[in-house]
């Protein structure tokens, strides 16, 4: 099996904002859970996988706001044509000093490597560097680099 520490390591060297991110999901109940790659730092538990997604800053491109606000939106619509269930979030560094609307997809037991595989494209689609993956036994969390995106 492959060794991919040289290529996570490299992906953190050039994403380095990526190291100690914040989620914020805000469940449709009003409640909000915020998660990191440790764990969850507050609010309800979650019960299901989840891929965390924006369309929001590209690799390292950072366009206007009103482009970033369309990509997410669009990203938004193929999340539900996809027929999938996800939630409003907020990518953040742990200051809130920066943050990207996201959306958190719940995986579904049965086709969740499928789902997962889609939602890897359709973040490549964006051109955005990874995901962040939610395991809700573990109740940990993990960047997913994408290598199209790093590898350029």
């Amino acid at each position: 099996m492959r060794d991919w520490t040289g290529f996570e390591s490299s992906c953190r060297g050039r994403f380095p904002e990526y190291s100690g991110s914040h989620f914020d999901i805000f469940w449709s109940e009003g409640q909000v859970s915020t998660l990191a790659g440790e764990g969850i730092i507050q609010g309800p538990l979650p019960e299901s996988d989840l891929v965390i997604i924006t369309a929001y800053n590209p690799g390292q491109a950072r366009p206007s706001a009103e482009e970033n606000q369309k990509a997410n939106e669009k990203l938004g619509n193929y999340l539900k044509e996809a027929g999938l269930m996800f939630y409003q979030a907020v990518g953040r560094d742990p200051q809130h000093s920066h943050s990207e609307p996201s959306f958190a997809v719940v995986l579904e037991t049965g086709p969740a490597k499928y789902q997962l595989a889609f939602l890897c494209s359709l973040a490549g689609r964006f051109q955005q560097a990874a995901v962040f993956c939610w395991d809700c036994n573990s109740r940990t969390g993990r960047t997913l680099w994408l290598a199209g995106v790093v590898e350029t």
